[in-house]
């Protein structure tokens, strides 16, 4: 199947009305969005993205996987003609806006409805350009509907790679790591190492002791530093990104077979691992390690990709 590419845009702070309670947006990382939006059927694994507000292009990357999911979703309305496109005001005299009547009120009106969402991962191969000056008119240019008012609207794949060609290759490095066939069908591999591991592991003893997060104290030999993210992709150790695991269930949580629920940190073990008691028992513990936001935040995105295997 042909690879396509994609103009995606970040919901932020701005853009209250489309978002409502059900998306989860991480820049950098993850999109979200309802699946019968303008072209929202038709984004594949691996395709081309460019993540882009109202005003520059964020950043670019490649979709690694891709998750659907029926769900609640709480609609904000205009309460003058009913359509969803409610931003916040910060420093006017009402809360809310509509964008499509301009009509001004503190309370907008709200509709539960179950809709179906995909998540696009795309950490691995994520480069920000943020801080590159890309205005409105980079993203207007490549894309191949630039009048249309569409959140997600397709990339025109010559233009990007000229906008690839203009970059500092040493810039987009984790973007062409990731094997992309692009010009005319040549692919750039890159070989690593894991250069750093043993002060990332240091750093974990360190901070937690010879403490298994999930099974508690252990001998130093049966212990692993556990990268929360793949490690093969991402190519750095981020700060607050791993914990201690032993050896067997660093394999397991790897592989999403173990996995912390956000909001609870309660450990969850799939299905298939409940005839073995030395798993089974983990169901529903704590994590044993006191844990901070930052790495909240990895355990909560490596939920996310492995959901369907606890189902």
């Amino acid at each position: 199947m042909a690879q396509s590419g994609w103009i995606l845009q970040s919901k932020g702070q701005e853009l209250h009305s489309r978002a409502g309670s059900s998306y989860r947006e991480r820049i950098g990382v993850s999109y979200k969005w309802r699946t019968k939006l303008p072209n929202g059927a038709k984004i594949k694994r691996d395709d081309i993205i460019l993540i882009r507000d109202e005003k520059r292009v964020l950043g670019l990357s490649r979709i690694e996987k891709l998750s659907f999911k029926k769900e609640k979703n709480v609609a904000t309305l205009c309460k003058n003609c009913g359509r969803a496109q409610v931003q916040i005001l910060k420093t006017k005299r009402f809360k809310y806006r509509c964008k499509a009547c301009k009509a001004e009120f503190d309370r907008p009106r709200l509709r539960n409805t179950i809709e179906e969402f995909a998540t696009a991962f795309y950490a691995p191969g994520s480069v920000s350009l943020a801080e590159e000056g890309n205005s409105w008119e980079v993203w207007n240019k490549l894309s191949t509907t630039p009048k249309s008012q569409n959140s997600i609207q397709a990339l025109d794949l010559n233009m990007f790679q000229n906008l690839i060609n203009g970059l500092n290759p040493r810039d987009v490095a984790p973007f062409l790591r990731r094997g992309l066939e692009m010009n005319g069908g040549h692919r750039l591999s890159v070989a690593k190492t894991r250069i750093g591991q043993g002060n990332f592991r240091k750093k974990l003893i360190d901070q937690f002791g010879l403490t298994c997060a999930f099974t508690g104290v252990n001998n130093r030999f049966a212990l692993e530093a556990a990268h929360l993210y793949s490690y093969s992709e991402v190519g750095k150790h981020h700060e607050n990104g791993g914990l201690l695991l032993r050896r067997d269930v660093h394999s397991l949580f790897d592989n999403g077979l173990l996995a912390v629920e956000p909001g609870t940190d309660l450990i969850k073990v799939a299905p298939e691992l409940n005839s073995i008691s030395q798993y089974s028992i983990l169901q529903d513990k704590k994590i044993l390690v006191p844990i901070n936001l930052e790495i909240r935040k990895w355990l909560e995105i490596h939920w996310d990709q492995h959901e369907n295997l606890r189902k």
